[in-house]
C-alpha cells in the first residue's frame, strides 16, 4: 500500500491492480443467479473494464424476480415470530440471497472460472473470492 501527503495528512493510495476497497468477497449463488451471472459475463466484464473504478455492479434482479431493493447495505431487520405456529415451517430452509453485487475485473474472472468447475449443487453454493482467488 502507498501513502501520499494530501492535505498534511497521509492517506492511502492503491496501486493499479490492487484489491476492490467497495467489492463483495462472499458471493452466494443460487441455480438461476448462477446462471444469470454467468449469461451476463460479458457484459458485467465488460462494464468494469470501461469504469473508472473498474468495479461494475452486477445486478441479477431480472433474473431472480426480486426488487433488489434490499440486496445492499444493511438490509431490513425481520421480524421475529412470536410462536412456532407463526413462521411457515420451510421458511428457515429458503435462503434469503442478495441479487446485487459489487465485483471489480479480476473478481468478476475469478466468480466465473469457481462457477464453471463447482461441480455441487447450488443450493446455495457460497464463494469466497478472497480465499479462492485473493481479492
Amino acid at each position: 500500500m502507498l501513502l501520499a501527503l494530501t492535505a498534511g495528512a497521509l492517506v492511502p493510495v492503491s496501486p493499479a491492480g490492487a484489491a476492490c476497497a467497495i467489492c463483495d468477497e462472499v458471493i452466494e449463488f443460487d441455480r438461476p443467479r448462477a446462471h444469470c451471472f454467468t449469461s451476463g459475463y460479458e457484459r458485467y466484464l465488460e462494464a468494469a473494464r470501461n469504469a473508472p473504478t473498474r468495479a461494475a455492479e452486477i445486478d441479477l434482479t431480472d433474473c431472480t424476480g426480486t426488487s433488489g431493493d434490499d440486496t445492499r447495505g444493511l438490509e431490513r431487520m425481520r421480524t421475529l415470530p412470536l410462536s412456532p405456529a407463526d413462521e411457515p415451517p420451510a421458511a428457515a430452509a429458503i435462503p434469503d440471497l442478495r441479487s446485487v453485487y459489487i465485483l471489480d475485473e479480476a473478481g468478476i474472472v475469478c466468480l466465473g472460472r469457481l462457477i464453471e468447475s463447482h461441480r455441487g449443487a447450488f443450493d446455495p453454493a457460497r464463494f469466497d473470492l478472497y480465499e479462492s482467488c485473493g481479492q
